[in-house]
């Protein structure tokens, strides 16, 4: 009977240790979470042109002009825009769009002396040239934004375009001085060798480089409105075989609409342990390893540190204004000088994986706030 009951205590005992066993099979979860953002919208504009030429007259289109030498246009844009950060206080932006404009060019020739009731008047032929083009545009820019208060902006790119209609309108007429004195030409006409059609010989592609100054007016948290001022320097003929380009300062809006592509990864660990004696809860020390710290329950953002409160709390209001929540100051003793230090520090977070995240993500904001240190994560 002896035996028996011996039996039945060591079954019971080991019943026991595999039920302690079994509850600490313990699965750890951790999500990080990612989030990425880009801008897309529309965008507008007006250009005043300003050409630089030196030709006689355009390919197969005859003309008995000395030489254009300059001239005014104005024209148009539009078209669409996506933006997506790149780092720090840079950004890129492709706009894909129509631009159309004119160009004007007149020279003046004396062809002679005209007689008007016994008076001379001095007759001058103007040789006047209109061109029109458009194009299919595509313009990459890199945006700088030196500071988070104010909201200017500099943007520096390139302009390339595909030629999809060009035309030209030529002709002389006689200057008004004369033409109002009632002298003409020898066939009784105001104007002569008057010509127009499609400009073929015009370069089938466009290429420029541009430089602009902005400000972001933000409508709301995720709509903005961008006024600009750009000044675009052709660096192509628009015509094939002679020199002449066009240079445009353009005065230009847009308005984009912020997008987010939020992602959640799940990090899951599965740990046994086979306990064979009350386990001590870890506790921090000053100095630990990586592999440490995911023991800990308390994950915290340390921003910066400051020898006085009176920093900390001004710092913190500046967090605060850029979105940060749940802010508060902490003392800290450093152990090497035994000072005293007032530490800036967020709540407290479960995951390790989250307050990385989040103090990641809120690096593009401490751009334009003095912070004495790097922020850190600390654990506890």
């Amino acid at each position: 009977m002896k035996k028996y009951l011996i039996l039945l205590i060591l079954l019971l005992s080991s019943q026991e240790l595999f039920s302690q066993n079994e509850s600490q099979i313990q699965m750890s979860e951790d999500t990080v979470n990612q989030k990425f953002s880009f801008n897309i919208g529309l965008y507008g504009g007006y250009s005043y042109n300003s050409n630089s030429a030196n030709f006689m007259q355009l390919p197969n289109v005859p003309n008995c002009c000395l030489e254009y030498n300059g001239g005014t246009g104005s024209g148009y844009g539009i078209g669409a825009l996506f933006g997506m950060p790149l780092f720090d206080k840079f950004a890129l932006q492709l706009k894909l769009g129509f631009l159309s404009f004119n160009n004007k060019m007149t020279r003046e020739e004396f062809i002679g002396n005209g007689q008007y009731q016994s008076q001379v008047v001095e007759v001058l032929s103007m040789h006047n040239l209109t061109t029109d083009y458009s194009y299919l545009t595509m313009i990459p820019r890199l945006i700088y934004r030196p500071s988070n208060k104010y909201k200017v902006f500099l943007a520096f790119g390139l302009d390339m375009g595909l030629k999809i209609a060009s035309n030209y309108t030529q002709n002389e007429t006689i200057n008004s001085a004369a033409f109002a004195q009632g002298i003409t030409y020898s066939d009784g006409s105001t104007i002569r060798n008057s010509t127009n059609g499609s400009l073929d010989a015009a370069s089938k592609l466009y290429f420029g480089i541009n430089a602009g100054l902005g400000y972001d007016f933000e409508i709301t948290d995720k709509l903005t409105l961008s006024p600009e001022i750009n000044y675009g320097l052709a660096l192509s003929d628009l015509v094939t075989g002679i020199s002449w380009k066009t240079s445009m300062i353009s005065g230009n809006i847009s308005i984009a609409y912020q997008m987010d592509i939020s992602s959640s990864t799940k990090y899951i660990r599965d740990t046994v342990r086979v306990i064979s004696e009350p386990v001590q809860k870890p506790v921090a020390e000053k100095t630990y390893d990586q592999s440490e710290l995911k023991n800990y329950k308390c994950h915290y953002i340390v921003y910066s540190s400051f020898k006085s409160e009176e920093e900390a709390i001004q710092t913190m209001v500046e967090l605060e204004k850029l979105g940060l929540k749940n802010l508060s100051t902490e003392i800290w003793i450093d152990e090497f000088t035994n000072k005293t230090f007032h530490r800036l520090r967020s709540e407290c977070y479960n995951s390790l994986y989250t307050a990385n995240q989040l103090k990641n993500e809120q690096m593009k904001l401490f751009r334009n706030v003095k912070l004495p240190n790097s922020p850190a994560i600390k654990s506890k």
